[in-house]
């Protein structure tokens, strides 16, 4: 009897663990987005910024988050985050400076998570200023985002 008991805490212990866990995952991940609906947010923050015009969206492969974070500077490979893949776009736009700067903030505002990391702007034949933002999310899905 008394090994039972022992076997029926240490089995409550363990389940509390788990339920523990699992609720730390769930909270960790409210704020990402699925890489599906990465194109409909940023669409719907474009709508804001009329003076930008979208020249291209290319989607990315995905990549293990190690791999991806081992071009900035991590070891190449890492396993920083086992299971979790990063999801990028690049997005080419046209139009002034401040509304771009407008249009990032934004994003950087919304509740759920998509992150940049590059931004290259050039000029183009008109004078003009053609951006490209190279954007993120993160999933533990490894299915390519196809827009």
């Amino acid at each position: 009897r008394e090994g039972d008991a022992q076997f029926a805490e240490r089995s409550a212990a363990l389940k509390a663990r788990r339920e523990h866990a699992e609720r730390v995952i769930r909270e960790a991940q409210i704020d990402l987005i699925s890489p599906k609906d990465m194109r409909e947010q940023l669409a719907a923050i474009l709508v804001r910024f009329p003076a930008l015009k979208v020249l291209s969206v290319t989607s990315l492969p995905p990549a293990p988050l190690g791999d991806a974070v081992g071009a900035t500077g991590a070891t190449a490979g890492a396993a920083v985050a086992p299971g979790v893949y990063q999801h990028g776009l690049e997005v080419k736009v046209e139009g002034r400076y401040f509304d771009l700067i407008a249009y990032l903030e934004a994003l950087e505002k919304t509740p759920r998570r998509v992150y940049w990391r590059e931004l290259e702007l050039a000029v183009n034949e008109q004078g003009i200023p053609v951006t490209r933002i190279a954007l993120f999310t993160l999933s533990k899905e490894a299915v390519w985002m196809r827009i």
